[in-house]
């Protein structure tokens, strides 16, 4: 990922506790795994990101590195902290919809047997309402 080189300076020789890194698609997750680290992706929209060079804006999240959890723990509490008092603001769709035979209709192209755990799954997002 974009962010590898962050992961690879928290990796190494105990150069630095931590990194930051930008994820679009998942260029924290995926090299904090490979490297062995901690790696954290918030939310879209927690950590600031004024600055960024944007990749796709929607989508663009400031991550973090770190060789254990301690560490990632308090990079996050000092990287969040100013939502404490402020909550961000996020957008909340409207509607969702859902196609009501999704399931049936791949099925039937792609050989999927349909059962009821997928024909449930199809359902419309009101019937899921009415069930909770």
């Amino acid at each position: 990922g974009s962010s590898s080189g962050s992961a690879a300076a928290v990796a190494g020789d105990s150069a630095v506790d931590f990194a930051l890194g930008t994820d679009t698609c998942g260029s924290v997750r995926v090299p904090s795994a490979y490297c062995g680290l901690f790696g954290h992706r918030p939310t879209h929209g927690l950590v600031p990101s004024e600055g960024l060079v944007p990749l796709a804006p929607s989508f663009d999240t400031i991550g973090w590195f770190a060789r254990d959890a301690r560490t990632l723990l308090r990079v996050g509490g000092h990287l969040l902290a100013h939502f404490q008092e402020t909550p961000p603001k996020f957008h909340r769709p409207e509607r969702i919809l859902v196609a009501e035979r999704l399931f049936q209709s791949a099925g039937e192209r792609l050989a999927i047997p349909t059962t009821p755990e997928t024909t449930a799954t199809a359902m419309p997002l009101s019937d899921y309402a009415e069930k909770a």
